[in-house]
């Protein structure tokens, strides 16, 4: 599941959207049916693919993909729908610098129903993904929005307050303990972390591994349907770049569902922002993480250009008779 934002267009919603999408093919028809049925207010189907307006964009909450090519399919409908409503995933600042959209681009893994997420399929996943993300920041800054810290749309845990960190790191443990013993179920791995995977004001909806809909009960079934949200992404450049991103997120999941990662808990401190705050640096840990997930056999090599479209920016390029200059 993705979403993504469009500055917004009332008519996109069902004079363009529900049409174009329903054209493309590959998307279930279900899913448009739902889209054009449901009355405002009206919680959604798990499996529908939603349009809502939102203030300055229009948010397109896609509808679950079982492969990378059926999240390609609906997505290239999607982007041509908006594109005939004049819509685009950038804008342009007073000086003309394009920019996202302003929305997100947020990414979620879960499994064709509640029983079958690989969370619970696989229980040392939850507990190994949130290790992996900590100790590789390039997968919290690389494809952020322009915003990072503890007031941004997905601060990490380490940029709350001190102690959130430290009790994340024993939470896993425990929750490693209990998936190595058979014990792990689904209330006890939502009741371990979600109360410490929040914002600085508590708030869960904005942390950067959302789990309020991994098995949370004051949510009826919505709330138990085995998701976690990757909030960490702004709204993609490009249909390849988010394409890939989903490849990365996917790729990351299943390398930490079928190999243990023991790593130890890094204490980055000042360096979070410091060391962190240098596309050098954040580069260098993205190619570390594309390499970890090559040796388990998830090689995302061809990928790499798109994904490093998130942060490559074109800022001026000149030409002479005998050079050419790019700044990016």
């Amino acid at each position: 599941v993705q979403t993504c934002a469009l500055p917004i267009s009332p008519r996109f919603c069902f004079e363009v959207a529900a049409p174009a999408i329903a054209a493309a093919g590959p998307i279930d028809a279900a899913a448009v049916d739902a889209l054009v049925a449901i009355a405002p207010g009206a919680p959604p189907a798990p499996t529908a693919l939603t349009v809502t307006p939102d203030p300055g964009v229009v948010e397109v909450n896609m509808a679950p993909c079982a492969t990378l090519v059926e999240f390609h399919a609906q997505l290239a409908a999607i982007d041509a729908a908006a594109t005939a409503a004049g819509l685009a995933a950038t804008r342009f600042r007073w000086n003309g610098e394009p920019v996202d959209s302003g929305g997100g681009g947020q990414l979620t893994i879960g499994g064709p129903s509640p029983s079958a997420s690989p969370c619970f399929t696989h229980p040392a996943l939850l507990p190994r993904l949130l290790r992996y993300v900590h100790n590789h920041p390039a997968l919290s800054y690389w494809f952020m929005g322009e915003f990072a810290g503890s007031a941004s749309q997905a601060p990490r845990p380490d940029e709350g307050v001190r102690e959130r960190a430290d009790e994340l790191a024993l939470a896993c443990a425990e929750l490693e303990h209990l998936a190595a013993t058979g014990a792990s179920t689904p209330a006890l791995q939502w009741q371990t972390v979600a109360p410490i995977l929040v914002d600085a004001a508590g708030n869960p909806h904005r942390a950067e591994l959302n789990v309020e809909k991994l098995w949370n009960p004051a949510g009826g079934a919505r709330g138990c349907l085995g998701l976690v949200e990757w909030r960490a992404f702004r709204m993609a450049p490009s249909v390849a770049a988010l394409v890939a991103a989903a490849a990365l997120v996917r790729a990351v999941a299943a390398r930490c569902a079928v190999a243990a990662y023991d790593a130890p808990w890094h204490d980055w401190g000042p360096a979070l922002h410091h060391r962190w705050a240098l596309p050098g640096e954040l580069a260098a840990d993205l190619d570390e993480v594309l390499a970890d997930l090559a040796c388990h056999g998830f090689d995302l090599a061809p990928l790499a250009p798109a994904l490093a479209s998130y942060r490559d920016r074109v800022l001026v390029t000149t030409a002479t008779p005998t050079l050419a200059i790019t700044l990016r």
